[in-house]
């Protein structure tokens, strides 16, 4: 499958009741979000036949364990366009896109009745 291939990823912040984090702290996905990703985005670069160099969208990207697994898939000449409409997973796929240092990776705000 050539083009853009879209995938709705559904990751979920989960912030243990009591935690103390800064709400100007960048959120992260959690160890278990990342290892599962690792499985689920695996799982559909065969299913989709993704190869490096592919432009890839993850709608709905949340705090980016996908986006981080489809940025090494596609590799420095693909694309990741991640999109999410809400500022607090916007915000943290933008630390972690600094973090990573993922230069095939960008974010684009979305709305709710539009990815943008």
């Amino acid at each position: 499958m050539r083009g853009i291939v879209i995938a709705w990823s559904l990751a979920i912040a989960i912030v243990a009741p009591g935690a103390q984090q800064s709400p100007a702290e960048p959120l992260r996905p959690t160890e278990d979000q990342l290892r599962l990703s690792a499985i689920e985005v695996a799982r559909l670069v065969k299913l989709l036949e993704l190869t490096p160099g592919m432009t890839v969208a993850d709608v709905g990207a949340g705090l980016g364990a996908w986006t981080l697994q489809f940025s090494r898939w596609t590799g420095p000449s693909g694309r990741v366009w991640a999109t999410d409409i809400d500022g607090v997973p916007l915000r943290s796929l933008r630390a972690l896109i600094a973090r990573e240092q993922l230069s095939n990776v960008t974010v684009v705000e979305g709305a709710p009745a539009a990815t943008n």
